[in-house]
């Protein structure tokens, strides 16, 4: 399916009519139109193209999620309570080790934020229910988190 976008053309001629500069031109916006193929799915990480196989782990993720103290078991042990809670892509099909790293980066991040007392659980928790997770999901995941997960996170070293 295509879809057409012209906010930028949108946003030009409101700041121009605001602004109070705009004059009798005719705005021409075939040059802000942009289509989007959203034909296929895409993904909020991209796997990389490389010799690993498709859904395989990626190796400077699991680096990564070393360096910060998530150990390869606690991804696993994560990927299970997000497995049955609907964290996961699909219910029915388990997770790959590239969707279980992505699980394990997004709630580091998560935790971190929670630790540094930038957010708390609670406020994590709203989100995910407002996007329609269940409380029954949200506690499950939360109660690990909260009690198994977060407690080895430790913020990222310096670059």
């Amino acid at each position: 399916m295509k879809i057409r976008t012209i906010a930028a053309a949108a946003l030009l001629a409101a700041c121009l009519t605001s602004c109070g500069e705009a004059d009798d031109a005719p705005l021409d916006d075939s040059a802000a139109v942009e289509e989007i193929d959203t034909s296929e799915d895409d993904t909020a990480i991209e796997e990389p193209e490389s010799e690993l196989g498709k859904g395989d782990a990626v190796p400077e993720t699991t680096e990564r999620l070393r360096s910060v103290g998530i150990t390869d078991d606690l991804v696993q042990q994560l990927a299970a309570v997000g497995q049955v809670n609907n964290y996961g892509l699909s219910i029915e099909k388990p997770m790959t080790e590239f969707e279980k790293q992505g699980l394990a980066i997004g709630q580091m991040m998560n935790c971190q934020d929670v630790n540094a007392g930038d957010r708390t659980y609670e406020e994590l928790m709203q989100e995910d229910m407002s996007t329609g997770a269940t409380w029954k999901q949200v506690s499950e995941m939360y109660g690990f988190l909260e009690e198994s997960f977060c407690p080895h996170v430790r913020p990222e070293p310096a670059q």
